[in-house]
């Protein structure tokens, strides 16, 4: 979301901010599993490629449970880098 103090319209700004480079980008991923459901990577290794890909946060969403997002949440916070990685708890419900 943008707002802006600006008497251009708050879209305008945003395309203004955003063609003009004024703001950097970040990239998320709001759909991560990790080995508590089908992933192949343990919560704490999803960390690390995150941060090593320049993602600015993930969204573990394991199948039918919660279990790794405080692994996720842990490992998050021992990272060393400038810019914090940001978990988004989540969870995948299967319905029948």
């Amino acid at each position: 979301m943008c707002f802006s103090s600006s008497p251009l319209h708050a879209a305008e700004f945003c395309v203004k901010l955003l063609t003009e480079r004024t703001i950097p980008m970040k990239y998320i991923d709001l759909h991560v599993h990790s080995t508590y459901s089908d992933g192949t990577n343990t919560p704490a290794e999803l960390v690390a490629l995150a941060n090593t890909s320049g993602l600015s946060a993930i969204a573990l969403t394991d199948h039918d449970t919660i279990d790794g997002i405080r692994f996720a949440q842990a490992a998050a916070a021992s990272l060393t880098t400038e810019t914090p990685l940001r978990i988004i708890p989540g969870v995948e419900l299967s319905a029948a």
